[in-house]
């Protein structure tokens, strides 16, 4: 794996913001609902590993165990490349400010 230099992390960055707007609106919607599903899913698995931990016994381990398991809800988004706004608010505007995209497209989005 090749690293990249900041200019075309940014440049990939904005092509994926230009295909984010391209897609038709059914398929963002099946999306997000996925996305919202995955984090719904991964803040599950965080609160069931977590629970019945004793702050008392296990000091801040819980905290560590809830955040690394919960990064799995981020993990399947990433991987079935679903839309959370988060992303979908960096990567737009990014288009935007390469010129690919409208001003129009940023707001529809």
């Amino acid at each position: 794996m090749s690293a990249r230099e900041p200019q075309e992390t940014a440049a990939v960055a904005a092509a994926a913001g230009v295909k984010k707007v391209r897609r038709s609106w059914d398929r963002v919607l099946v999306s997000s609902f996925l996305a919202g599903a995955y984090i719904a899913f991964g803040g599950m698995v965080a609160i069931t590993v977590s629970s019945g931990l004793d702050p008392a016994t296990w000091g801040t381990l819980p905290t560590l165990f809830t955040g690394a398991a919960f990064t799995l809800g981020l993990i399947l988004v990433v991987v079935a490349g679903s839309d959370l706004a988060t992303g979908n608010m960096m990567l737009v505007p990014l288009g935007a400010l390469e010129g690919k995209l409208s001003i129009g497209d940023v707001a529809r989005n």
